[in-house]
């Protein structure tokens, strides 16, 4: 920033484009400008404000880096705690993530022997209602052929039930 103010106010007084040419000769631009003692202190004094100005910018940004030093580490400290606290909160949660992991794997199983269990005692008691409803029809046979009813009725009696 400096060097940029310094080159615009002392562009006025000096032509700076004899540097980008590309056949500059620094001897000759040397020997140009220190020909008069008044050039020469002209060009000393500059050199001197310039020095100035960059001693004053490096002092004025030395003091700033300075100063905010302990202000970066202090946040870089903060920083670095909340990513151990993080680290150890993932932790934690990937822990419980491995017991819930296991313990739905243990109440899974659980839960397919139950289910298991259920469609037998299902497929049971339908046995059962079915076993029931022969004992029921061997029931009223029984009470047909205890009233002597004739077979022909009892077929009858059987293919309408």
């Amino acid at each position: 920033q400096w060097y940029q103010r310094r080159v615009v106010i002392t562009a006025g007084r000096m032509d700076f484009s004899k540097f980008s040419a590309p056949d500059f000769d620094i001897k000759d631009w040397v020997n140009t400008s220190l020909e008069t003692e008044q050039n020469t202190n002209a060009l000393i004094m500059k050199l001197q404000l310039i020095m100035q100005e960059v001693n004053a910018s490096l002092e004025t940004t030395t003091t700033s880096l300075i100063n905010d030093i302990p202000r970066v580490v202090s946040e870089v400290n903060a920083l670095y705690n909340e990513s151990q606290l993080l680290k150890n909160q993932m932790s934690i949660i990937k822990s419980d993530i491995n017991k819930v992991v296991k313990d739905t794997s243990d109440s899974m199983s659980t839960v397919v022997k139950l289910d298991k269990v259920k469609d037998k005692m299902h497929c049971t008691i339908q046995k059962l209602k079915q076993a029931d409803n022969w004992s029921l029809l061997n029931d009223e046979i029984d009470e047909l052929f205890e009233d002597q009813v004739s077979a022909s009725n009892v077929s009858v009696y059987l293919l309408s039930s």
